[in-house]
């Protein structure tokens, strides 16, 4: 009894500590642990969605993430989110993260050849799906302008955590957030324009478990970034960030005609633009990913502790967790 007592009390201890490191800000599709709790609540300043044919689930570990269906065969999804391998496969057209829908298999992954690991950089891969399926896909924009001033609304959506504390979603959640042309302030040298999107989230806002989901012009099928990463926890958070997805359309184009089993009859020429709402600027040219200097391979909080380093605390506190349960006496560890 006292040795269970003792290690009570050295779980609570460290988790005081855990807690305040954690509470600096989590990635938004960075490790987390699966809770399947509350499956009403809202994220943010949203409200429950209704089932989207383009919008794919998945997850793995402790790893819950988004992504677009952008061909028969072929989704994407950001490169944070399949760091460390390859999903089993991913659940489309589903308002349930672990029921309905059409499930399935994912084959393999191709990362932006950019991408370093930094979430800060060329944070975007692709998917290749076992199989064609008959949904519709996003239409992937291909204007660098759009979104173009402050205020416009973006539509989020995920099955991420509901708050900093709490467990992800079993819906489908879903919210407008505002554009914010400048976020500098609040980034510095991490956010880059020309690769990014800022979402103002003081509002409304995503949350861990919902990278790598779909950034859409709201009340279309347009799909213009990837969420990515925040500047802080879910309640605590200013501003977000995206992958441009105008930024990558080229890319992205190449890669559905190297790797799908159904080629686009673009393939035997130049990839063509996408439309565009009629409401938007005139299409401009999208430019080229490049491979060079890119921002620290870790956001640091204020007191100088990298995500990575809090994501790997934090999996390593529910190891302890699940190891003092299958130690007491009359409790199993969780599967």
């Amino acid at each position: 009894m006292a040795q269970v007592f003792q290690r009570i009390l050295s779980k609570a201890s460290f988790g005081v500590f855990l807690w305040a490191l954690l509470s600096l800000g989590p990635v938004h599709g960075g490790n987390i642990t699966v809770n399947d709790t509350d499956a009403d609540s809202e994220i943010r300043g949203g409200s429950p969605s209704p089932a989207l044919s383009y919008y794919g689930a998945f997850s793995g570990g402790n790893t819950v993430c988004g992504a677009a269906l952008i061909h028969g065969d072929m989704a994407i999804t950001a490169a944070h989110c399949v760091a460390n391998g390859i999903p089993a496969g991913l659940r489309f057209n589903s308002e349930q993260r672990t029921t309905g829908g059409t499930v399935v298999g994912v084959t393999g992954v191709v990362r932006h050849p950019g991408w370093t690991g930094s979430i800060t950089s060329f944070d975007i891969a692709i998917l290749l799906l076992k199989e064609l399926v008959s949904l519709q896909p996003v239409t992937l924009n291909s204007d660098g302008s759009i979104p173009s001033s402050n205020g416009e609304p973006m539509r989020a959506m995920g099955f991420g955590l509901t708050g900093d504390y709490s467990g992800v979603s079993n819906r489908l959640l879903a919210t407008d957030i505002p554009h914010k042309i400048d976020c500098y302030d609040q980034l510095g040298s991490n956010f880059v324009p020309s690769r990014m999107i800022c979402g103002d989230s003081r509002e409304k806002a995503t949350c861990g478990g919902d990278s790598g989901s779909p950034i859409m012009v709201p009340g279309t099928t347009i799909q213009i970034g990837i969420n990515s990463f925040s500047n802080g926890g879910c309640n605590g958070q200013t501003v977000d960030a995206y992958t441009r997805v105008s930024t990558y359309y080229s890319w992205i184009q190449s890669q559905i005609c190297i790797h799908s089993r159904s080629r686009p009859s673009t393939c035997d020429g130049d990839p063509s633009p996408t439309p565009q709402p009629a409401s938007g600027p005139a299409p401009a040219p999208a430019p080229q990913p490049t491979i060079g200097t890119s921002p620290s391979d870790c956001i640091y909080s204020i007191f100088g502790l990298p995500i990575a380093f809090r994501n790997t605390l934090f999996n390593f506190w529910y190891g302890v967790e699940q190891f003092a349960a299958a130690t007491e006496p009359g409790q199993d560890a969780e599967p």
